[in-house]
């Protein structure tokens, strides 16, 4: 929590950095990383540049909602919709999972997988409807 702290108050003490990020490299002895990807990127990148990965997020989390039934009728459904959802939120709140090379591609790779999955049953049950 000290690293958290360290990086939000760099981050709210400017509005620069809030939204266009820090080019200043914090001493890494002292803070070696924010131990949350999402802190860690709008530290470097800001708030814009994080912008695409939150749409996204909540785009999933709507297609997640709106199709929680059809979901809850498949285990295999279910199981990815946890699995992508912990290690997009639980996990990269405590590290930075999102930026390692493996853990970052395998959960870039659910994430698509999840996305195509809830598209493709959003595009079943519309065809039903109609």
């Amino acid at each position: 929590m000290h690293y958290w702290y360290n990086y939000i108050v760099k981050i709210v003490s400017s509005p620069k950095i809030l939204l266009i990020g820090n080019n200043e490299i914090p001493d890494r002895a002292e803070y070696p990383s924010a131990h949350n990807y999402y802190l860690d990127f709008i530290y470097h990148f800001g708030l814009i540049a994080l912008f695409p990965v939150l749409v996204l997020l909540t785009y999933t989390c709507t297609m997640i909602y709106r199709c929680r039934h059809k979901i809850y009728c498949s285990p295999g459904l279910t199981g990815l919709c946890c699995v992508t959802m912990f290690l997009l939120l639980i996990d990269n709140f405590l590290k930075v999972g999102l930026r390692q090379p493996y853990s970052g591609i395998f959960t870039f790779f659910l994430w698509g997988l999840l996305l195509s999955r809830l598209s493709a049953l959003n595009t079943k049950g519309d065809s039903h409807q109609a």
